[in-house]
């Protein structure tokens, strides 16, 4: 619905709502919205079968297993709808996780693991963006090398072992709960998938050429 104004120049203007109405919502999620039916109606019907499923425990363990998932692929996403496309995030995640765990281990805090972990990533996404800004690459072949490269490098690192956290703060920090009520894990999840929101409203990304 538009509303019908006069400028100063007494030019009939049309205005539209700054706010969505209900239908264009609709319209605009219709594909996220059959998506989280599809996946309510499959929950339910497993929990007709297997009533645990329908557990509060169970929904945690999922929801904590995902939220590593969701961050990843909220940041793709940002590379997706610029005509991008990046195969390497998993394995970068993985050899950041091994290298913090295995910093860790030779006697490092929590905090600067984590930094060290960090260092890693950039400096593989710092090699992604080279390649493909600068050299003028495809992102798939750039992306489809680092994804070997740093998948390999994650067996190298830990030799193929599984590395425990030995930092009670560092676990707290996807486990443990800022806001009453609300693991991190979903906190950091609903933060990312607001600022992402709101910079993609905000501003136009161009796409690659």
């Amino acid at each position: 619905m538009t509303k019908t104004i006069i400028d100063q120049a007494g030019t009939s203007v049309e205005k539209r709502p700054a706010i969505r109405t209900r239908e264009s919502v609709l319209s605009a999620y219709r594909t996220e919205l059959a998506i989280a039916g599809t996946i309510v109606l499959l929950v339910l019907a497993v929990g007709t079968q297997v009533p645990q499923a329908l557990s509060w425990g169970n929904f945690a363990n999922i929801t904590q297993a995902g939220a590593p998932l969701i961050i990843m692929s909220l940041g793709v996403l940002l590379v997706v709808i610029t005509g991008g496309i990046d195969l390497s995030v998993g394995s970068v995640f993985s050899l950041t996780g091994m290298v913090t765990a295995q910093a860790m281990a030779a006697g490092f805090g929590g905090v600067s693991a984590g930094l060290i972990g960090l260092g890693v990533g950039l400096v593989f996404g710092s090699i992604n963006g080279f390649l493909v800004t600068v050299a003028g690459l495809a992102p798939f072949v750039v992306t489809l090398i680092t994804f070997a490269v740093a998948g390999s490098l994650a067996f190298i690192v830990t030799n193929g072992r599984s590395m425990p956290i030995g930092d009670p703060d560092f676990w707290l920090l996807n486990s443990g709960s800022m806001t009453p009520g609300m693991p991190n894990y979903i906190l950091f999840c609903i933060v990312l998938l607001v600022v992402i929101e709101i910079s993609l409203n905000a501003r136009v990304f161009p796409p690659r050429n």
